[in-house]
């Protein structure tokens, strides 16, 4: 079993897949802005099911505090952006860790943002938890 701590979980933004998105004009932008809310504008609480980062601009799905090694988590883990300040087509990488394992070893840990949101849909914790010792 892994220990989870949530608060260890980091991400890296890497350069858009996409290199240029069309500008919308002026009025398409006005009804964007009017459609789309991030969770920080509806309310001061991230949404049920996500936590806060170490990054005010980011929240993350919550993550059960044990999980066996190479298994898939209860549903997938996604990523928010709030703003506006991260384009579709960037592409996330998160890294784990807990105080036993700095370096948590991941599967499937890279996603691409569309709209906000980078879903890992089968993100895995692979190799030992950092519990007894070898020789």
């Amino acid at each position: 079993m892994v220990r989870i701590d949530h608060r260890q979980l980091q991400m890296c933004l890497h350069d858009p897949v996409v290199k240029r998105r069309p500008t919308p004009s002026s009025t398409n932008r006005q009804l964007d802005d009017q459609k789309v809310r991030s969770p920080q504008q509806r309310s001061t609480a991230p949404p049920r099911g996500l936590v806060q980062t170490d990054s005010p601009n980011f929240l993350c799905s919550s993550l059960p505090q044990h999980w066996r090694c190479n298994k898939t988590l209860p549903r997938a883990f996604t990523v928010v952006a709030l703003g506006n300040d991260v384009p579709d087509g960037v592409v996330v990488t998160v890294m784990a860790g807990n105080e036993d394992n700095s370096s948590a070893e991941l599967r499937n840990a890279t996603a691409t943002m569309k709209q906000g949101y980078a879903h890992f849909n089968d993100l895995r914790f692979i190799g030992r938890s950092g519990r007894g010792e070898t020789d």
